[in-house]
């Protein structure tokens, strides 16, 4: 007996009654269909409905592309056609262009061409695309991002597409492990270190290598941690659909994890909902940096010059721009004191023009000649560069989880005046090295600074509470231990046989 397939609107019945909760097996008796069918249906989409296709109004229609096709054998021009079915010129020549030129072009073909260009999802391109996933993979053995590998791939590969593919694609691939298609790689970690001494614990850096915790766990029988340290920055400058599936498929992996480890209280809290970890298998374990080299600065003589100091990447979100608003408010309150804004660390080249951007407020204001930027310094540089400062400002315009740049302004004596936002409030509380002002404010942001300018013994006080609290609060020794604790739990739940 022959059996017909389901019709559109079986289906959508189908998907009605499931969605309300019924059972496959009552639709099945209900509709008169195989329960096999309507197991493969649901199986199909990964159990949930298939949106509803809508044709764009911005897409060219059947009976548009017929009439392409008809304006074609007529001799008529693209901008003829154009004007006829009430479309830019731009769009029929391209329409032509895409779909065989002139003289292949068929209004039926293009549309069936055009839908199967919509249909979604598409198949990987790392699947389909063997050279493409080889060079991806050499450049993954060697540790590049996968930021690198897709600019490394437009400069060396400019003329041809198709080995062109987005820092976002390769973070998918690298979320579907081991299934993905970067399993190789993967694989190849797994053999290495079943020849190694077997671990007490495996540690995760990230939770965008979270998809790796339940191969790892399954092949070397050890505990999992994850550390959290900002990946949701990442997620958050995703396109959307990507966003949504990427997070998706990390809050389904949050289950193989036996504890995650959180930067700062901040981190930890957002995380918590953000991935939907449950608070008993969250740890905090603050950052801490090594005090060899970092000296208390010299205390500014009177009348000498007063330094802002800006210290991280030059990029729009952590603020620079603020900060150069911020001063050109702050100088109107100095008078003729000597004060200078100094600014370094890294800057990638598509953020030379955000740089000279803020440069140009300085520059329109009259305050030109006051700034430098010194560029990505090396440690001995970077020390030297912070000891020269007499305050630290970097007021990032979203939730900083980690804060470092303040853990070493404060390490050596310089005192920060910092947005109250993400983990800054929690640096600057305990340590009580610094300011909190209003965030996105540059008013607010130039009254911090200049209250620091003004109270020298505010300032100093300020200094000395920086340097004393960083090494009370933030030392490596102190995040070690914190570590050591949360390893600890792990070990303790396991050996009780308390389930992940």
């Amino acid at each position: 007996m022959v059996r017909l397939a389901l019709t559109v609107p079986e289906k959508t019945e189908i998907w009605r009654r499931y969605r309300t909760g019924e059972s496959l097996r009552s639709i099945s008796r209900t509709l008169g269909r195989g329960l096999g069918t309507l197991r493969i249906l649901i199986a199909s989409t990964g159990g949930r409905a298939p949106a509803v296709q809508q044709r764009s109004a911005l897409r060219l229609s059947l009976a548009e592309r017929e009439e392409i096709s008809r304006g074609i054998v007529a001799g008529d021009s693209c901008r003829a056609i154009a004007r006829r079915i009430g479309r830019a010129p731009s769009t029929v020549s391209r329409e032509i262009a895409n779909d065989g030129g002139r003289r292949r072009y068929r209004g039926c073909q293009a549309e069936q061409a055009a839908r199967e260009r919509a249909r979604r999802p598409k198949p990987a391109k790392l699947t389909t695309n063997p050279r493409l996933r080889q060079l991806v993979e050499a450049k993954l053995a060697l540790r590049w991002s996968p930021q690198q590998i897709a600019g490394w791939l437009t400069r060396v590969y400019p003329g041809d597409r198709e080995l062109r593919v987005s820092h976002e694609t390769i973070y998918m691939s690298l979320f579907v492990q081991p299934r993905g298609v970067l399993r190789k790689e993967f694989e190849k970690v797994l053999d290495w270190l079943r020849g190694e001494p077997l671990p007490d614990m495996i540690n995760l850096p990230n939770s965008l290598l979270i998809a790796m915790a339940e191969p790892l766990k399954r092949a070397l029988k050890r505990p999992v941690c994850c550390t959290l340290q900002g990946e949701e920055l990442f997620l958050n400058g995703l396109e959307p659909a990507y966003r949504e599936r990427a997070v998706a498929l990390i809050r389904n992996q949050v289950r193989h994890v036996d504890q995650f480890i959180a930067v700062s209280e901040y981190c930890a809290s957002f995380m918590t909902d953000f991935l939907g970890i449950p608070a008993d298998r969250m740890s905090v374990v603050p950052l801490g940096i090594s005090m060899a080299g970092y000296e208390r600065r010299a205390s500014r003589e009177s009348g000498g010059e007063y330094r802002v100091g800006y210290f991280a990447r030059v990029a729009p979100e952590k603020g620079l721009h603020v900060l150069a608003e911020a001063y050109v408010r702050f100088r109107r309150r100095t008078g003729t004191d000597r004060v200078r804004l100094d600014a370094a660390g890294y800057m990638a080249p598509n953020h030379q023009g955000y740089l000279e951007e803020a440069y140009t407020v300085l520059r329109r204001a009259g305050l030109g000649d006051e700034f430098s930027y010194r560029g990505s310094l090396d440690r001995e540089g970077k020390l030297t560069f912070l000891r020269s400062l007499d305050v630290l400002s970097v007021p990032a315009t979203y939730d900083e989880p980690k804060g470092m740049f303040l853990l070493e302004a404060m390490a050596s004596g310089v005192p920060v005046v910092q947005p109250r936002r993400g983990a800054f409030v929690e640096v600057v509380q305990k340590t009580g090295g610094g300011l909190l002002v209003d965030p996105d404010d540059p008013d607010a942001l130039a009254e911090g600074l200049c209250r620091l300018w003004q109270d020298r013994e505010l300032a100093a006080r300020l200094s000395q509470s920086a340097f004393d609290g960083v090494r009370a609060h933030y030392t490596v020794e102190t995040s070690t231990t914190r570590l050591l604790d949360a390893y600890g739990k792990v070990e303790r739940r396991a050996a009780a046989g308390a389930p992940c």
